[in-house]
């Protein structure tokens, strides 16, 4: 864990032709008042629409006030970030 945010990398399955499972990798900066994505590595067989579907998901409802990603963490990760925030 970083002083100020939080690192994470999640791999979801995406299943592509014959039943060949590609995996999605999202990397995620998790902090007191923000939330950066980074899509990648794509495999060129993947659609893009599938790679985009979870961030999309989360964008409309970070948009529609129901997610604030402050709050997806844990609480004891949540205590440590608030705590060493600047401006807490």
């Amino acid at each position: 864990m970083y002083p100020d945010h939080v690192f994470i990398v999640v791999h979801a399955p995406q299943i592509g032709a014959g039943g060949h499972v590609h995996y999605l990798e999202l990397d995620q900066f998790v902090g007191k008042n923000f939330l950066v994505t980074v899509h990648g590595p794509l495999n060129p067989k993947v659609p893009l629409e599938a790679a985009l579907r979870e961030t999309e998901a989360v964008a409309a409802r970070m948009d529609s006030g129901r997610f604030a990603p402050y709050l997806a963490v844990r609480p004891h990760v949540r205590d440590r970030l608030r705590d060493r925030s600047p401006g807490s």
